[in-house]
């Protein structure tokens, strides 16, 4: 599955979790969009909220330690996989975090 933007180097926001819906605010790195953009992704049908849980929880303390609750984050990149049975899999990665491996059906990217 391919994104329409190119997300190394982007910035993360904001990540949050509502009911098996995780999101991500993401201001996409001016060299490759200049005048920056910001878009916001919903993964849909994530089946093990338990990591989404964990790793938010590790983001808020990388937050906190930083001062700010939206203490922007450098991403790594953003990987998608398909999967059998109408599953993808995502890996996201960013800094001072583990990487974040996770199971949906249907994303969404709007700016």
């Amino acid at each position: 599955m391919e994104t329409e933007y190119v997300y190394h180097d982007a910035v993360l926001l904001k990540a949050a979790l509502a009911g098996r819906v995780f999101s991500l605010n993401v201001w996409l790195y001016p060299v490759y969009y200049p005048g920056g953009k910001e878009v916001r992704f919903e993964f849909e049908g994530c089946t093990d909220v338990s990591v989404f849980e964990h790793w938010l929880r590790q983001y808020a303390a990388v937050c906190v330690e930083d001062g700010d609750d939206e203490c922007g984050l450098r991403v790594e990149g953003l990987a998608i996989t398909g999967r059998e049975g109408g599953l993808f899999t995502a890996r996201f990665a960013c800094d001072y975090l583990p990487v974040l491996r996770f199971n949906f059906s249907v994303l969404r990217e709007t700016v």
